[in-house]
């Protein structure tokens, strides 16, 4: 008998309206995904990952790559 693994987690959501998407600072893209429950002001923050590299924003990344008017409803 060999032990099972945990399943992988499907629950993501895409950004709720006002929350992004945010420009990711890897690869340029605004492809925002949260993996399970989103609160932007949760510490550690997110999560939140682009879609298209994978990418995990830090809070900074996050609101930096909103545009100006998303930084003031957002964070």
């Amino acid at each position: 008998m060999t032990p099972s693994s945990p399943e992988p987690s499907n629950d993501t959501r895409h950004l709720s309206p006002g929350m992004g998407p945010a420009r990711c600072p890897n690869c340029g893209e605004r492809q925002n995904v949260a993996l399970g429950e989103f609160a932007p002001s949760r510490e550690p923050f997110g999560p939140v990952h682009c879609m298209v590299c994978g990418h995990a924003f830090s809070r900074r990344e996050f609101r930096d790559g909103l545009p100006p008017a998303g930084r003031r409803s957002v964070l």
